[in-house]
């Protein structure tokens, strides 16, 4: 650990070995945590311009990763934030939890369960009123109005979920946009509290219906139609959520194709440049169903997704395609 934490002063020799003296004259009697902040400290007292320009380094790859999808349900959210950033995130929330826990001694929650939902009602109440933090113009930078999408959206976070499901007939699963199923329940939750636009499916395919177009900017209906049905951009093997990918014309505007949901399709940047610049081919043989073709030639269809259905098993062979059958039409079986 101790030459871990000072490998930062590798370019000073001597000054590491008596980084690790000083370290050393208390290490027997201190836990691994311990030990390491100690280091820490050391390193940062002994090389201070040093550790000033690893902090900015380190500090530009801070991030807050889409979340990532887990069993049940759940989901994590990745981030790396500045040390003091993060303790005012986590002092806020951790704040509040406390109070809800002091101000109503009748709930059951947890700590831990209290301050994930304190952090979870930031975003709800952030998306509700199109604004993060305070909503007066005195406040400044703390007055951060949420960005749109398609069509002058506001920010949301999008469930499908078959109609019958929703009112209770049936408990098929839903799709979290940018995640992938939840449970009916989680579902019908969410609608009550939310609004609501229609997408009509074809009831045995669970497909959405085309509903067409013909000019190059798909109007917010159309987009929204596309999204739903395909839920990630279509490259084979890639999970980026519709709504982050460009809206794609299969066969390209200017060599006729239209604005149509039968030749329009999600595609991440990555795999739009890909398309157009890297000597993929994409076709749509039909709305919803894609066949890539790559530059070696080999083929790959993604199929549309299925919004609100469970899956169904293969058909039954016909009665003279299975295997008893034919071996017991066979008078002479081979001796296996």
């Amino acid at each position: 650990m101790i030459a871990e934490q000072t490998r930062p002063l590798d370019h000073t020799p001597q000054l590491r070995r008596q980084v690790e003296a000083s370290l050393l004259t208390r290490a027997s009697r201190q836990t691994a945590t311990q030990l390491r902040a100690a280091a820490g400290r050391a390193v940062a007292a002994a090389d201070p311009a040093g550790a000033a320009q690893r902090h900015r380094r380190a500090r530009a790859g801070r991030y807050l990763s889409p979340p990532g999808p887990e069993p049940d349900g759940m989901a994590s959210l990745p981030n790396r934030l500045p040390a003091e950033d993060a303790a005012a995130l986590y002092t806020a929330v951790d704040a509040a939890a406390r109070q809800q826990q002091k101000a109503n001694p009748e709930d059951k929650r947890t700590l831990d369960q209290l301050r994930a939902d304190v952090l979870a009602g930031l975003g709800w109440s952030a998306l509700a009123a199109g604004h993060l933090g305070c909503c007066h113009p005195d406040c400044g930078h703390l007055n951060q109005r949420l960005g749109t999408g398609r069509g002058g959206r506001a920010a949301t976070v999008n469930v499908t979920v078959a109609y019958p499901t929703l009112i209770g007939v049936d408990d098929h699963p839903a799709h979290l946009h940018g995640h992938g199923p939840i449970t009916a329940e989680v579902a019908r939750r969410i609608a009550a509290h939310g609004s609501w636009r229609r997408l009509l499916t074809d009831p045995a395919s669970g497909a959405v219906l085309d509903v067409g177009r013909h000019r190059y900017t798909p109007p917010a209906d159309l987009a929204d139609h596309v999204i739903g049905r395909d839920q990630t951009c279509r490259f084979p093997t890639c999970t980026r959520s519709a709504e982050t990918c460009d809206l794609d014309h299969t066969t390209p505007f200017e060599q006729g194709g239209t604005t149509s949901a039968a030749n329009l399709g999600p595609l991440h940047r990555g795999h739009h440049n890909d398309k157009t610049h890297h000597r993929w081919r994409l076709d749509q043989p039909e709305p919803g169903r894609y066949v890539w073709t790559a530059p070696t030639g080999h083929r790959y269809q993604v199929d549309p997704e299925i919004v609100g259905l469970l899956p169904q098993p293969p058909p039954a062979p016909p009665d003279e395609d299975r295997p008893a059958d034919r071996a017991a039409a066979d008078p002479d079986p081979p001796p296996y």
